[in-house]
């Protein structure tokens, strides 16, 4: 039969199915997220306690229980395993091999999943759609052993589940007007049903019964010129922070809630309002996050946790704003504005992140969705479209999100943005980042960078794989018995010089062409905080071989990279990390160098991949370009963030005599000298660190070719030369690797080559390798019209002159896995361009579908007579 779930308020309806109502047992609470109910070995699991609603013992020996119907058996119960007579029985999840306790090694998403109860027969006894919930509360039955499920506060493993799951629903106030930019002022009106009471606040504090009641419409108006309140607070950090002199932007802040008449109230409904600001401020033209929460929150002495407070005259010393963990979260509210127009808004939690950077007035925060605040999600396109996971899918939805301070950047908060962009076409994970105006209280707070929080979701957010199934580390990550593990596997081949190559061995373990790109980046950017600080990586716990991500190997995630480009000063020449980190780098930068000093595999590899990144990513026309387009948006607001946290900037001969939008010139010119010559500096580099493994001489390349026939895949990039024909310089010995891939209607013809020999390939082949022997080497790529492409056999996708199941086959390879199985794919045996017109026989889509597929099988099956597509 099928059990329609008992729905309270404000939580989803669910779904539960079993045999029968009489079932000898059941599943009767689920916790997917717990830090309060003890095992009894002491530590915290989810779980999933079991329930035997009727008067005799029942035995649980061969039951299972699943995340997965298709592995229905992922934990079977032990032989004695028995329930008493009206009894519970928990079984703890995600538990770890060396564990004294009993349970699964499964875990549960937080953010929703699904369990199966099979009897010891297999038969399905009953399957759970779990909701998302908060921390420390749990899904289950209200009473024990009843059709009837509902959220509950309070966990209550291995005992009846206390029937504090009812929430009485109390209606929102309605508002006049919604958040958003306005002209004038105006009168807001309040509105709820009648019997109903509304209390608000105009200073972002929550609102309670014993706040100002509502009888008459409010004043909006511009607060601008008013005294600066929360702005004006400087037990912010250690330092001699000087609060701004002048009245800070300010936006009016109306919260509030519903009273029923036995004392009930709403969720607190928050708005913003900005009035006057002219048609072409900044502000009314770029992206608003209006932050609201009650001002203790962040600057209360015994629990803000922006401030100094209690913390710092604790024997610890450790300021408020310094600690982490949940207890130091605050509920608030975010509302975007998009271009003048109120965009999205949730309830979320608040915290402070960073390392050194928390020390600075201006503080960086962790927005958290969690389903105790409001949405489990953040359902909002915070990037533009322009943040995709693997398969092209654009990501829009978030459990957590950053609002950057810069970090150790926080006078121009490009570095990290400029270095993370020009790294996002390379193998491994970058962050996206885009700008925005923080508004706190409704008080101006500066220029911000929105980017993306490293952790579970993010992985599998983006690289489609389970958020359970990942292990996630950051350098501040506590090391368990599984990262250690590791961190083992990793010394061990280090230390192993008795077998193989060393390239090869660490290959095993790690992406390398992933790991080959991120070590070139961070040395390129001359990084100097990372190694052992900043370096995130992760994996999969298993292997899933329908996913090339799911292979259990270590993926590295660029983060926090602001730490050179002349930061503080230095030059593009000091930050010289073959130096610094070859004396003290950490395990990525040990791996690296250990490979290029033992391995010729891995030091043709990294050289290819350095120096195209410096010929093409990081050069330097490239970067000032870019640079130039973030420095147009960020000038305007990045001036008055200076004025609002009294920013200085110093020179060798003492403190820069500037304006505000003179200082943020400044602190970017820093950054422009020190780009304009990086490239140079970062090639000579990698060439004195190897010494005398490679050649000090150095051959110069220029690519031709015409980007309206075809493109070139030049070792490690893909360039189509339309601007101008292209330029890099290479150590003279390194091989250079090509493939032509002509565009539709073209085919590649040859290649005109001087300055260097074919090693592998020919002329006349569109895959080739080279060997310099000049000191300039020009490649050209030869495409003429494809006078064969009319000369088709409809239906032969891989293009060997047969119809038969290989194409429908690689249709479904190059659908399914299209940057190894379509055009310019890197399987050999990826689909050509004449082979994918051949596959489209299927008119009722365009292009390659399953449909294709489909239609070729029917034909070998004899089902049809043609493949020839016909209107």
């Amino acid at each position: 039969m099928i059990i329609t779930a008992f729905t309270f308020a404000d939580h989803v309806p669910l779904l539960t199915t079993g045999a029968d109502n009489e079932k000898a047992v059941v599943i009767n609470e689920i916790c997917t997220k717990n830090t309060t109910a003890a095992a009894p070995d002491g530590n915290f699991y989810d779980f999933v306690e079991l329930y035997n609603p009727t008067d005799k013992a029942v035995s649980l020996s061969g039951y299972s229980l699943s995340d997965d119907v298709d592995t229905p058996d992922k934990y079977v119960f032990p032989e004695n395993a028995v329930i008493a007579a009206g009894g519970f029985y928990v079984v703890y999840c995600d538990v770890k091999d060396d564990t004294a306790i009993e349970g699964t090694k499964f875990g549960l998403s937080k953010n929703g999943d699904t369990l199966l109860l099979s009897d010891a027969n297999g038969n399905k006894i009953e399957y759970i759609e779990i909701p998302a919930l908060a921390d420390n509360t749990s899904y289950g039955r209200l009473p024990d052993g009843s059709d009837s499920f509902g959220v509950m506060k309070e966990l209550s493993p291995d005992s009846s589940n206390p029937e504090s799951g009812f929430m009485i629903s109390v209606p929102t106030p309605s508002f006049s007007q919604g958040s958003g930019f306005y002209d004038t002022d105006f009168k807001l009106s309040l509105s709820v049903p009648e019997g109903y009471n509304i209390y608000y606040t105009l200073d972002g504090s929550d609102p309670t019964v014993n706040s100002k009641r509502y009888e008459s419409p409010i004043s909006v108006y511009d607060k601008s010129s008013e005294e600066n309140v929360y702005s004006a607070i400087t037990d912010v950090n250690f330092s001699d922070y000087t609060a701004p002199e002048k009245p800070v932007d300010k936006a009016m802040i109306v919260r509030a809630i519903a009273e029923d008449t036995k004392g009930n109230i709403s969720p607190i409904v928050s708005n913003t309002y900005f009035i006057g600001y002219p048609e072409n401020d900044y502000t009314r033209n770029m992206r608003v996050i209006s932050l609201v929460t009650d001002p203790d929150n962040l600057f209360d002495y015994e629990k803000g946790i922006y401030v100094n407070g209690k913390g710092a005259d604790s024997e610890s010393g450790l300021s408020n704003y310094i600690m982490s963990g949940k207890e130091w979260e605050r509920p608030a509210n975010i509302t975007v504005f998009e271009n003048g127009k109120a965009s999205y808004s949730a309830n979320i939690g608040i915290r402070i992140r960073g390392g050194t950077s928390r020390e600075s007035a201006q503080k960086s925060f962790t927005l958290n969705a969690r389903s105790e605040y409001g949405p489990r999600k953040m359902d909002h396109d915070f990037f533009n479209g322009k943040l995709k996971n693997v398969k092209g899918k654009v990501i829009d939805s978030f459990d957590s999100i950053s609002l950057r301070n810069g970090g150790n950047d926080t006078k121009t908060k490009l570095h990290d943005r400029l270095n993370q962009e020009l790294a996002a076409d390379r193998n491994f994970g970058t962050l996206m980042q885009t700008e925005c105006v923080l508004f706190i209280d409704g008080e101006f707070w500066g220029l911000y960078n929105i980017t993306e929080k490293i952790d579970e979701e993010f992985i599998a957010d983006h690289y489609k794989v389970k958020s359970n199934d990942v292990i996630c580390v950051k350098s501040d990550t506590p090391h368990d018995t599984e990262i250690m593990d590791i961190y083992q596997q990793i010394s061990d081949i280090e230390y192993n010089t008795d077998s193989g190559d060393i390239y090869d061995n660490f290959a095993e373990i790690i992406d390398m062409k992933g790991f080959m790109n991120y070590m070139a980046v961070e040395l390129i950017i001359g990084n100097v905080d990372s190694g052992f600080n900043n370096t995130a990586f992760w994996k999969t716990r298993t292997v899933d071989s329908t996913n090339p991500y799911a292979d259990g190997k270590l993926r590295l995630v660029l983060y926090d990279t602001e730490s050179g480009q002349g930061i503080y000063g230095g030059s593009a020449e000091a930050d010289n990390l073959f130096e610094t980190k070859t004396l003290s780098g950490g395990w990525n930068y040990d791996i690296l160098f250990d490979m290029l000093n033992k391995s010729e595999k891995a030091r043709t590899e990294f050289m290819r991949i350095y120096f195209d990144l410096c010929n093409e990513n990081y050069r330097a026309d490239n970067v000032l370009r870019r640079l130039e387009e973030l420095y147009s948006v960020y000038k305007a607001p990045m001036a008055d963030t200076f004025d609002r946290f009294s920013y200085e900037c110093y020179t060798s001969e003492g403190e820069l005599d500037a304006d505000a939008e003179g200082k943020f010139e400044f602190e970017t010119n820093r950054l422009r000298d020190y780009w304009k010559v990086r490239a140079k500096y970062a090639k000579s580099q990698l060439i004195e660190y190897l010494g005398d493994k490679v050649s000090s001489e150095t051959y110069q390349v220029t690519l031709d070719n015409n980007a309206d026939q075809g493109c070139i895949q030049f070792n490690t990039l893909t360039l189509d030369c339309a601007e101008s024909k292209w330029q890099g310089d290479y150590s003279q010995g390194l091989p250079i690797t090509l493939k032509a891939v002509p565009k539709s209607g073209y085919k590649f013809l040859r290649w005109d080559i001087s300055g260097a020999d074919f090693t592998s390939g020919s002329a006349a082949s569109a895959e080739a390798v080279l060997e310099p022997v000049d000191s300039n080497v020009v490649i050209k790529a030869v495409y003429a019209p494809d006078t064969q492409i009319t000369e088709l056999l409809w239906g032969d996708a891989n293009c060997d002159g047969e119809v038969d199941l290989s194409d429908a086959v690689l249709i479904m390879q190059s659908i399914a896995n299209p940057n190894k199985y379509d055009v310019s794919g890197t399987a050999a045996s990826a689909i050509t361009e004449k082979g994918k017109i051949q596959a489209d026989v299927d008119t009722t889509v365009k292009g390659l579908t399953g449909n294709d597929a489909l239609k070729i099988q029917k034909y070998l099956l004899r089902i049809i007579n043609s493949l020839e597509p016909t209107e």
